[in-house]
């Protein structure tokens, strides 16, 4: 997840999950994109997202193998575009 700027702030063994919080911060007042999401095309967080905060509290059920995930975001963020980048990254581990 550091890989795309998204940090772990804090994570816990709960007994039958696992749980952590991440956050992101919109961090390029250029294009109001991640740095790592910039193409030939534009920026998929769009112009406007100068400074946006995401949340994301990730839940992995032991006994299941199974996650899921609660993203909040400031208002004009694109919780999809989020999910779609830590989609992404969960993809490829």
């Amino acid at each position: 997840m550091a890989g795309k700027q998204i940090s772990c702030m804090a994570s816990g063994d709960t007994g039958p999950q696992f749980k952590f919080f991440f956050f992101a911060k919109v961090c390029c007042g250029a294009c109001g994109g991640f740095v790592v999401e910039h193409s030939l095309t534009g920026c998929a967080w769009g112009q406007d997202a100068a400074g946006l905060l995401y949340l994301m509290e990730t839940v992995v059920d032991k006994a299941s193998s199974s996650a899921s995930n609660v993203v909040k975001c400031d208002a004009g963020g694109n919780a999809e575009a989020f999910l779609s980048v830590v989609r992404g990254v969960f993809s490829s581990l």
